[in-house]
C-alpha cells in the first residue's frame, strides 16, 4: 500500500480516511440516483416543458430539497432539454394597410392551354437550430396540375 500511495503522491492517512468514508459515498450516490430518476420523471410528466427552476419547485412541493444548479446539472447530464411553449395566437389578414395590393390575375383559374403560360411562386420557411431557412420555388402551373 505504501508503494501505491507514493506512486500517486498521497499520504497513507488520506487513503485510510477515504476507505473509512466509503459508506457515506455509497449513500450519496444512491441519493443522487434517486434524485436523478425523480427529476427525469417530472421532466417527462410535464411534457419536456419544465426547466430546472420549475422542476426544483415541484421537488420542493414533494418535500425534496435540492438546488437549482443541481437540477440543471442532472438535466444536462441526461441531455434533457426543455422546449419552449408558444401559445397559439389567432391572426387574420389585415385589410387596412398602406401597402400596395396586387390584382388577382388568375382568379383561381389554374387551367392552362400550353406549358410556360403561368408561373407560381412558393416561399417555404423552415426553422432550424442555426436560424431560419427560406426557400423560393418557382413552378409552372402546367407541371404542377397537368402532370
Amino acid at each position: 500500500m505504501e508503494a501505491a500511495c507514493k506512486l500517486f503522491e498521497l499520504s497513507r492517512s488520506s487513503y485510510y480516511e477515504w476507505c473509512a468514508n466509503e459508506d457515506s459515498r455509497t449513500k450519496a450516490s444512491i441519493e443522487y440516483a434517486k434524485l436523478s430518476i425523480q427529476i427525469e420523471l417530472l421532466f417527462y410528466h410535464y411534457k419536456s416543458r419544465y426547466g430546472a427552476r420549475r422542476i426544483k419547485d415541484e421537488l420542493l412541493k414533494l418535500g425534496i430539497k435540492c438546488s437549482c444548479d443541481k437540477v440543471s446539472k442532472i438535466l444536462r447530464n441526461k441531455d434533457l432539454i426543455p422546449v419552449g411553449y408558444i401559445k397559439y395566437k389567432v391572426t387574420t389578414t389585415n385589410s387596412n394597410h398602406k401597402y400596395k395590393v396586387f390584382d388577382n390575375l388568375l382568379e383561381r383559374n389554374f387551367t392552362v392551354d400550353k406549358p410556360n403560360q403561368v408561373y407560381v411562386g412558393c416561399f417555404v420557411f423552415c426553422a432550424t437550430k442555426k436560424g431560419i431557412f427560406i426557400s423560393l420555388n418557382n413552378v409552372t402551373v402546367s407541371t404542377c396540375f397537368l402532370a
